[in-house]
């Protein structure tokens, strides 16, 4: 099991990314305005994978990823194992994955959550 977070790789102000990210995670407008701002640093969306809300969590990020990739927006995931704490974390650069990889992670475990 993992868990990711997924930010923009450089500070973004872009009004339709807003509204994707409060659409998918809920967060305020303001929330998501000053993560975005921060850039990798400004995490928008945290889960730990493979539990029971798989589905709905694998969903979410496909939307995100999706629909920010089409805004021309990189992204920024981190991923750590499931007994790591996002605290301990300093070097961000040295648990980037890119967004092939998680959607790669996620499509070979599909079959396992239908």
């Amino acid at each position: 099991m993992s868990k990711i977070s997924i930010s923009t790789a450089k500070p973004e102000s872009n009004v339709s990314a807003l509204k994707v990210i409060k659409d998918v995670t809920g967060l305020s407008i303001d929330s998501v305005r000053s993560r975005l701002s921060d850039g990798k640093r400004g995490v928008f969306y945290t889960t730990e994978l493979f539990l029971n809300d798989h589905k709905e969590k694998e969903a979410q990020i496909r939307k995100l990823i999706s629909e920010l990739s089409k805004l021309g927006i990189e992204l920024f995931i981190m991923e750590v194992e499931h007994d790591e704490n996002w605290a301990d974390v300093h070097d961000f650069d040295s648990i980037r994955i890119s967004t092939a990889e998680l959607l790669n992670m996620l499509d070979e475990n599909t079959d396992k959550f239908s």
